[in-house]
């Protein structure tokens, strides 16, 4: 492996740690039933930065007729929180870059469905997103 290459790992490893405090302070405060609802309706800039995006989703498992917020706390219904990029800066197939996938569930609280990965996106556009 060449320095280039190295350095660029490095980079790549600080700015995801970077993204994954953010993340976790944005989820900190915003993971409860109330504001994940009201993001539900659209997706919302995380922490003031319009490159970043959190797209939310209530999925309802129950087989009884229970409303979202009754479903979530009798955990049969959690919330999917996917973080991506605006879309200004896209990939090669012109859709925004995915960056992580969280799920909110009632007992357990947040889970990492998919971790924050960066490697896909230009190392440039990806430091502008922690700056």
């Amino acid at each position: 492996m060449s320095w280039r290459n190295i350095l660029k790992q490095d980079d790549k490893d600080d700015i995801e740690n970077k993204l994954i405090r953010l993340l976790d302070s944005w989820l900190d405060r915003n993971a409860n039933f109330e504001d994940l609802q009201y993001m539900a309706q659209r997706p919302v800039d995380i922490d003031n930065n319009e490159d970043l995006v959190a797209d939310v989703e209530f999925e309802n498992n129950s087989e009884r007729d229970l409303d979202d917020e009754q479903a979530f706390e009798e955990g049969e219904g959690f919330f999917i929180i996917q973080i991506r990029t605006d879309g200004n800066e896209q990939s090669r197939q012109g859709n925004p870059y995915k960056i992580a996938r969280y799920n909110f569930l009632h007992d357990e609280g947040i889970v990492d469905i998919e971790p924050v990965s960066i490697g896909f996106m230009p190392i440039e556009y990806a430091r502008r997103l922690v700056e």
